[in-house]
């Protein structure tokens, strides 16, 4: 015990020269020391690991093998096929593992389509995005999708995408695009979702395409469009339209997040110590409650189909521009 705790006890005494040996505790009024299975030694408690062994196995042959679960951990890493697949037609799409019941945990954009996914550089955010898209595909392999990079991404070569686009200017002139279509959708309305997935969003905030994201955002629900964004936690607390859209929807994943980037989706954070979390770590936040889950990693071989057929349209295209690519078929 450190002092602090020793003047919560209401020791003040002992909280001026605190006892250091280790195993040393109070309980109540008394101050006890705790006992162990074996004497101390130097190859890190192998004698008392192998004390402890031998009395789970007298105890075993005295009152048989008891049913009880191991205690399990989070994994540091969760593959996409450990997960349920997705049900066709469902926008709840099955893509972490969640800690408090290391179970399943699936996002319900049906409820919300706007989602936010913000971490720093290697936690994980482009695996993060490719996980939602290959789910999303899964579940509706039909539906037209896009995917807008504003720097070079390995997500651009993925079999996930309708439309494409890399690059601050291109991507803000697909963007642009997709926003009067979508509101030509939310007019005359269509069938089926569509998914934009946008990835480092922030290089678009001096840009005019800001403004059509935040059309994009505005309109995703009423056009029937699922619109994830990938955005640096640093960046992500900004005031631009568009992120004050994403972020009072308090619809989130904040991968390996900092005590105070709670404040990205307006909620606090339990506080954790520790070390750095690997990556695909961090928070699902939905609706102001907070689960600490690991993102699944999709693997090459769990890519969905490409689309058949002509498909749906993500709406008007210019084939002379060159700065824009259609998956080929």
């Amino acid at each position: 015990a450190n002092p602090d705790d020793l003047f919560t006890l209401g020791l003040p005494e002992l909280a001026k020269n605190p006892p250091v040996d280790p195993g040393r505790a109070f309980f109540g009024d008394r101050e006890v020391q705790v006992s162990v299975l074996a004497d101390q030694d130097e190859t890190g408690g192998h004698a008392q690991s192998t004390q402890l062994g031998r009395l789970g196995d007298a105890l075993r042959r005295r009152w048989g093998a008891g049913d009880v679960a191991g205690i399990r951990l989070l994994p540091d890493e969760v593959a996409a096929h450990e997960l349920p697949a997705p049900a066709v037609g469902s926008l709840q799409l099955p893509v972490a593992l969640a800690e408090d019941t290391l179970e399943p945990v699936s996002l319900h954009l049906d409820a919300d389509p706007i989602l936010l996914v913000a971490g720093p550089d290697r936690s994980g955010r482009t695996t993060a995005l490719s996980t939602i898209a290959s789910a999303f595909s899964r579940a509706w392999p039909d539906a037209p999708t896009a995917f807008i990079a504003t720097r070079r991404n390995v997500l651009l070569d993925a079999p996930l995408w309708l439309r494409t686009a890399m690059g601050p200017e291109a991507g803000g002139t697909l963007i642009t695009e997709l926003a009067e279509a979508l509101e030509q959708r939310a007019l005359h309305g269509g069938k089926g979702p569509v998914l934009v997935v946008v990835d480092d969003a922030e290089e678009l905030a001096d840009t005019p395409a800001a403004s059509a994201l935040d059309r994009i955002l505005r309109r995703a629900r009423d056009a029937g469009a699922v619109v994830v964004v990938g955005v640096s936690s640093f960046r992500a607390k900004g005031f631009a339209p568009w992120l004050q859209t994403l972020r009072n929807a308090r619809h989130g994943i904040l991968l390996q997040p900092q005590d105070d980037d709670g404040e990205i989706v307006h909620l606090r954070l339990p506080r954790r110590t520790g070390l750095r979390p690997p990556p695909g770590r961090g928070y699902l936040v939905h609706r102001g409650a907070a689960r600490l889950v690991q993102m699944a990693r999709d693997a090459a071989e769990e890519r969905p189909l490409q689309h058949e057929g002509p498909g749906p349209s993500l709406g008007p295209r210019d084939d002379r521009a060159s700065t824009t690519k259609e998956r080929e078929r």
